[in-house]
């Protein structure tokens, strides 16, 4: 009879092994750099988990054998999910299952749509924060003076087996960014939070962030003063559109209520 130590590593050494992650050789950057970093983050809760295989990471136009998380457009449709499911997707937008239509039993599909600029890498961190993955500000591990690191961001207990899933995913805001010092000066954390202004991704394929034509946080200002001097005078928008629909600038009424000033 086994002892419990014995037992133990009986039951790790028989631990499935999570499945192999699979980009097709068509994949664009972005999706290669999503695809490694699942299998980066996969492998190291592998061997929290005790598995006895590492995660790998598979770049060629057919899967491997068993089960795959199939990475990006072409490795979804390949796997056998049908490209109709990927209508309609966004540069942001994703999908992460193991439940719809083709996708083999066992195996996943993280992916954006075709062509999608950023969904693939939103879809591989969404995907790790559901397995329990935490992406934390600098400083903010426990106790509260642990440094951002790689090994907080992993579950204590990473899970035995990836669970079914079957997401889709549309952001409700098309520009996502925040000021703050952590997504200012950390950029790869940034991504992973979802955002998609200036400073995120800095760890990622080039420029991946939305080319935003406002004056970002600044951009409210010229039309929250009142008058309609009209925007080449920086007092307040267009003049035409202040005397036609002043009730489209409410803040600017309530503001000069409150400050005649203003």
């Amino acid at each position: 009879m086994l002892g419990p130590v014995a037992a133990a590593a009986l039951v790790a050494s028989a631990a499935a092994a999570y499945p192999a992650v699979h980009v097709s050789s068509s994949a664009s950057a972005v999706e290669l750099f999503a695809a490694t970093e699942l299998r980066n983050y996969l492998g190291n809760m592998s061997s929290l988990a005790g598995m006895p295989a590492p995660v790998t990471l598979h770049i060629a136009d057919e899967k491997p054998d068993g089960d795959v998380i199939a990475v990006g457009f072409d490795a979804a449709t390949g796997l056998g999910l049908a490209a109709s499911e990927l209508d309609g997707l966004k540069n942001d937008s994703y999908v992460i299952s193991s439940k719809k239509s083709g996708i083999p039993s066992g195996s996943f599909v993280v992916t954006g749509g075709k062509a999608s600029a950023r969904g693939t890498m939103f879809a591989a961190y969404d995907f790790l924060r559901l397995l329990g993955c935490k992406f934390l500000a600098r400083g903010s591990g426990v106790p509260p003076e642990v440094a951002f690191t790689m090994q907080e961001e992993l579950p204590a207990s990473p899970p035995a087996t990836i669970p079914p899933v079957d997401v889709t995913y549309h952001p409700l805001y098309e520009y996502r960014d925040n000021n703050e010092w952590a997504a200012a000066t950390l950029p790869s954390w940034a991504g992973k939070l979802g955002y998609n202004g200036p400073n995120a991704h800095g760890a990622g394929p080039g420029t991946m962030a939305v080319a935003y034509a406002g004056g970002f946080v600044h951009t409210s200002y010229g039309l929250l003063t009142s008058g309609g001097g009209g925007a080449s005078s920086g007092r307040g928008p267009p003049k035409d559109l202040w005397d036609q629909h002043r009730e489209w600038f409410w803040c600017a009424q309530q503001l000069s209520l409150l400050f005649p000033t203003f």
